[in-house]
């Protein structure tokens, strides 16, 4: 729980969207949520799990990522998702927009109404394990760490 990373956010789009679909839950994994920060009304759609070790799990079996921050440096998170071939929702923070443009089942929003409009359209309609497999293929192709740390390695160096 970080204003920088868009709890308002995250939660102002819990509202919109949980009572609409009752079958779908909010899965925040991080540390400093408590039960008083849900409101009232989606306290049976919301799991904290406070910090999480192993991210994977999560990410194979979420409907979406919900990329909620106002400013990022590196998002890791996304990286993460799209090799676990997940789909991400997320507004322009830092270096997301690169992210996302290389994840074929990733999103950029610019409004929480763009925001909204993509996740219920993700929920009405997931892709296929096949394509998420897919994704995860690729996504593991471009997201080279071993290039990534060149790339810092030449920079500082060079």
């Amino acid at each position: 729980y970080n204003h920088a990373k868009g709890p308002d956010r995250l939660l102002e789009i819990a509202q919109t969207l949980l009572p609409k679909n009752p079958a779908f839950s909010l899965v925040i994994a991080g540390s400093g949520w408590t039960k008083e920060m849900i409101p009232s009304s989606l306290t049976k759609q919301v799991v904290l799990l406070g910090n999480v070790k192993e991210m994977a799990p999560l990410y194979t079996h979420a409907t979406a990522l919900l990329f909620t921050s106002y400013t990022e440096g590196y998002p890791n998170v996304l990286v993460e998702a799209a090799v676990c071939g997940t789909p991400v929702i997320g507004f322009a923070a830092g270096d997301s927009p690169s992210i996302l443009a290389d994840h074929s089942l990733g999103e950029l929003v610019f409004t929480q109404t763009d925001f909204c409009t993509q996740l219920q359209q993700q929920m009405n309609t997931p892709p296929s394990l096949k394509q998420r497999n897919e994704a995860s293929k690729i996504a593991l192709a471009n997201f080279n760490f071993t290039q990534t740390y060149q790339a810092y390695h030449n920079f500082i160096f060079h």
